[in-house]
């Protein structure tokens, strides 16, 4: 049994005072500004927060206790039971103290490892942003930078090693991935400059970090080719399921892998995104055929509970569906095009990036709005989705067909029993799909500014179609 904290007051020039054992042979005394009787019960508080505090025997911790019971010896009694619900967090390990490095040993490597190991986003959560996924940083920094400067201390970190970093790289690497690596050295150094304050400048000038060229996009795939992927029975359904809802909602990527059932309302047909690359929350309506077809595999698995994720291989791990993978399947359903899979002079081969641009491009050429579609994509500005408009032109005018209703293309549903694929899912009135792809060209009903990278659309003026 733990002996009984008990603390000593002593008066000195008409004043009492609290002498409190803090460890290492050492003493803390504070001022009691208390009648006798409730100086003596504040002392028998500190004695156990100092008690408690020393228990836990972790330096960082322990030194924190001289303000501990600093704060506690004026706090009234509100604030002193705070006080003491902080401290029993800390205790428990609830509230880790930041520990100290010398920065004179603080090295490249062991500031990137307590960077994507979230370390230091829970030390400094004002001014180091939690990552949703630190895979990437993860491998460019073992990669391409520990190798030649993991052992140097950042204070004799210098332009010369991160030069040294940049010219080992291999010459095919991409201009995007190169930039990357850049962006991570430079990232560390700041840390290392604030919050951490190991260093008092960051050694890259500004105007150091390699420009990013003209980036190739990737090759899409066409929506027949689309279609036909979906309804080949030798890839797996999972596979095949999550293609068709990047395709049809516009998803990143890894957004899409992050999803379990309780972002989906499909009573509604509502999907909700909290966790984005933008870092701004959105819901929107989903395709009829996408609630149908996801209802049908939430029934399939048995109705699993909102915690387990929709595209996985097992209801557990994510899917972790690699962009080779994809173009693998594609080659097994008899799709040949040979830009898909090698690409052109000014593109790459598809992947996953190609079926958000498939929606895109065939959403503006649906007449969709710019609105309807950023709402689903996330992006934040007119220029973006200018991008795709003379996509869109060519999708019209070369008469190619619209994307099927998700649950028909993937043989869940018969075409003839599944409807439209218009609208919302939550039963919203159906547009008349009937016309054929490029028989009218009239502008969209919404016309919307380009913004050029503004963060604001500008604003916008109904325009009607014309009616026959």
């Amino acid at each position: 049994m733990s002996r009984q904290a008990s603390g000593s007051v002593f008066e000195s020039r008409g004043k009492l005072y609290a002498r409190t054992p803090i460890g290492g042979g050492k003493r803390h005394c504070v001022h009691l500004d208390l009648p006798r009787e409730q100086a003596d019960a504040r002392a028998v508080v500190l004695a156990g927060i100092a008690r408690d505090v020393r228990a836990t025997k972790d330096e960082a911790t322990v030194a924190m206790l001289p303000k501990l019971l600093d704060r506690a010896a004026v706090a009234n009694a509100d604030t002193l039971k705070q006080l003491l619900e902080l401290v029993e967090r800390i205790v428990a390990g609830r509230i880790v103290a930041a520990k100290s490095v010398p920065a004179t040993s603080l090295t490249v490597k062991a500031l990137g490892d307590r960077w994507v190991s979230g370390e230091l986003a829970r030390e400094f959560p004002d001014h180091v942003r939690k990552k949703r996924s630190t895979g990437d940083d993860s491998n460019l920094l073992t990669k391409w930078i520990y190798p030649l400067v993991q052992n140097v201390p950042l204070r004799s970190f210098t332009l010369d090693h991160a030069e040294q970093v940049m010219k080992a790289l291999p010459p095919e690497l991409s201009g995007s991935t190169r930039r990357h690596v850049a962006q991570t050295m430079n990232r560390v150094l700041k840390m290392a400059m604030y919050p951490l304050r190991a260093i008092t400048a960051n050694p890259l000038p500004s105007g150091w970090m390699p420009r990013l060229g003209a980036t190739k996009k990737q090759e899409m795939i066409h929506t027949d080719e689309h279609d036909t992927y979906l309804a080949r029975s030798e890839v797996p359904l999972m596979s095949r399921l999550f293609a068709g809802f990047l395709a049809r909602e516009g998803m990143r990527h890894d957004e899409g892998e992050q999803l379990t059932w309780s972002d989906f309302d499909l009573k509604r047909g509502l999907v909700r995104l909290d966790e984005n690359k933008t870092d701004e929350p959105r819901t929107w309506a989903l395709r009829p055929g996408v609630a149908r077809a996801l209802t049908h595999i939430y029934e399939l698995r048995g109705k699993p509970g909102g915690d387990k994720l929709v595209f996985s291989k097992d209801g557990k791990a994510r899917l972790r569906w690699r962009p080779d993978e994809y173009r693998d399947e594609l080659k097994v359903c008899g799709i040949t095009r040979p830009e898909l899979f090698t690409g052109t002079s000014v593109t790459r081969p598809t992947g996953f990036h190609g079926l958000r641009a498939l929606f895109i491009t065939e959403a503006l050429a649906r007449g969709e709005s710019e609105a309807w579609v950023t709402d689903r994509s996330g992006h934040k500005s007119s220029q973006m989705v200018a991008h795709y408009r003379r996509r869109a032109r060519t999708f019209k005018e070369a008469g190619m067909p619209f994307l099927a209703p998700l649950d028909v293309a993937l043989g869940l549903t018969d075409s003839a029993l599944s409807g439209s694929d218009s609208g919302s899912a939550g039963g919203a009135a159906e547009r008349e799909t009937s016309e054929k792809p490029g028989e009218n060209l009239e502008p969209p009903s919404r016309l919307e500014l380009e913004t050029y990278g503004l963060r604001n659309r500008c604003s916008t003026t109904e325009l009607r179609r014309p009616t026959a």
